[in-house]
């Protein structure tokens, strides 16, 4: 740079001064004057900002738009667990909580089809309800019950088959829950697991084997006459009437739970107690005290009872030594009249207490006897051959039977005697009775017993008639179904039937009494 030296008066000083401005002058042109330029720029700028302020706000309202989109996509490429995540946190927007319920309702259905039940419950019952939720719910439980069943595991299946409302489910467990019991020997707790399902055939067999299989085990300590209570309170099958019959040493159907006289009645209830109604002017109704009896009959002044042991015991008059029983053993049926009382001994011969002088001494030399019978004042016996004994007051002739042959059955009224052949044909020995004639011509008498005026018989389907008088209904018997047991005394006819019940024809009266069932 030139160095210019400045003079000190006042005239050079002006010149210096101008030669410096005349130097500075070049400096000052080279400053830039572009201001269209700056003005540009600044637009520029500007824009730029403007854009990327609306692109800010546009991003931001449409997010939720673009998140959804997202979500959409990742759901579509099959990352479920993403596009869930995304769609919850969409919240409400558009229709992500449908879609969410949409990916964990696919979810439950593909661990449903995995097999994963229980975690599928969880899954549908989170659900509340949407579309098939609640069916899928009980499906899965019962495929659980299903797998428990399959395991034997009864109680489970149990209680999922019931969450299921699937009540075929129930029922099978319940059979197949008792079969098993059954096997293992807790027969009690089979028939309550069958209990429920009662009526159908097959139910009713298994029940019937359970309750035999506790007959022979009431039987096995020695307590027979438990296992004949026991089996006397079930349906029989063949097996079971058998065992009874060989426990009792008798014919069961010989055995009576109900008998009557014309003035009192009789029974054994369902405990095994012994109790009896009526007239009790001798004491022939105090039976309470009486154990293990197996059969009874009662004449107008005594009731006996034949215990389980094969012994008598006897309540009411003692005045013609009718009650002089305590000696007597292996007895099989009793039977009394008016004033004795008469037994059949397991050989087929015959023992008696009481009576009139002269009347029944010939019982003792009969042997062979099968069935006995008494009347009023008249018994009457039945041998293996069908030949028939009879011993007492003749007056009607109804002790006449030497010379009949081929009887299969017999009973005694008051003052009358009823044969029944092989063929069911039914013969009257006798007093005469306003029923003779009707009942001569029946040809199907299984079983029959007979009052003063009028008879009932049984045939071999069960069905009940009757004949004579019927002034107090005591014929009114057709309509009777399942009689096991049936008396007729006096003017009344009583039926015990195979649930126990007893009906009667005495009016007003429904004698709505339980007794064992000796079949």
């Amino acid at each position: 740079m030139t160095k210019i030296k400045i003079a000190k008066n006042d005239d050079t000083k002006k010149e210096q001064q101008a030669k410096l401005d005349e130097i500075s002058k070049p400096l000052k042109k080279k400053k830039p004057k572009n201001k269209k330029l700056i003005k540009r720029v600044i637009i520029s700028i500007s824009a730029l900002a403007v854009v990327a302020i609306a692109a800010v706000v546009l991003l931001y309202v449409f997010r939720n738009d673009i998140a959804y989109a997202k979500a959409a996509n990742e759901l579509s490429e099959g990352d479920v667990n993403v596009a869930r995540e995304m769609f919850v946190e969409l919240g409400d927007f558009d229709d992500s909580a449908q879609q969410v319920v949409q990916i964990d309702y696919a979810h439950a259905c593909d661990v449903m089809d995995a097999q994963d039940y229980e975690q599928a419950v969880v899954l549908f019952t989170a659900l509340n309800g949407y579309e098939d939720s609640d069916a899928r719910i009980k499906q899965s439980h019962t495929r659980i019950a299903d797998i428990y069943f399959e395991q034997g595991d009864y109680e489970n299946a149990q209680i999922f088959y019931e969450k299921s409302g699937f009540d075929t489910g129930v029922q099978k467990t319940y059979i197949a829950w008792g079969d098993t019991l059954f096997a293992a020997g807790d027969y009690n707790g089979a028939i309550v697991k069958w209990e429920p399902y009662a009526g159908a055939q097959a139910i009713d067999q298994r029940i019937v084997d359970a309750e035999y299989e506790l007959i022979i085990i009431a039987a096995a300590p020695g307590d027979d006459y438990s296992a004949v209570v026991a089996a006397n309170n079930m349906a029989f099958d063949e097996r079971a009437s058998l065992a009874v019959s060989a426990m009792l040493n008798m014919p069961a159907s010989e055995t009576t739970t109900l008998d009557a006289s014309e003035t009192h009645i009789v029974y054994i209830a369902s405990d095994g107690t012994v109790h009896a109604d009526g007239s009790n002017a001798q004491g022939q109704c105090d039976v309470d005290e009486w154990q293990g009896i197996i059969s009874l009959c009662a004449s107008e002044l005594n009731t006996y009872g034949l215990t389980f042991e094969r012994t008598v015991v006897a309540a009411g008059s003692t005045a013609f030594g009718q009650t002089e029983v305590a000696g007597w053993t292996n007895i099989a049926s009793i039977c009394a009249s008016d004033n004795a009382v008469f037994g059949l001994k397991n050989d087929g011969t015959v023992v008696y207490a009481g009576g009139r002088e002269g009347w029944y001494e010939e019982t003792e030399q009969w042997s062979n006897i099968v069935k006995i019978c008494a009347g009023k004042e008249h018994v009457v016996a039945l041998d293996e051959s069908g030949n028939v004994f009879a011993a007492g007051k003749n007056e009607y002739e109804q002790c006449d039977v030497d010379e009949i042959v081929g009887v299969e059955n017999i009973a005694c009224g008051p003052m009358h005697t009823v044969l029944v052949d092989k063929d069911g044909i039914v013969t009257v020995l006798g007093v005469d009775a306003a029923f003779e004639e009707d009942v001569e011509s029946w040809n199907d008498a299984a079983s029959l017993s007979s009052s003063w005026s009028h008879i009932v018989l049984q045939d071999s389907q069960g069905a009940l008639s009757a004949f004579g008088a019927n002034e107090r209904a005591q014929c009114d018997v057709a309509s009777w179904e399942d009689i096991v047991t049936f008396v007729a005394r006096a003017n009344f006819t009583v039926g015990v039937k195979t649930d126990g019940s007893v009906v009667t024809t005495v009016e007003g009266s429904s004698l709505d009494w339980h007794v064992l069932l000796w079949n």
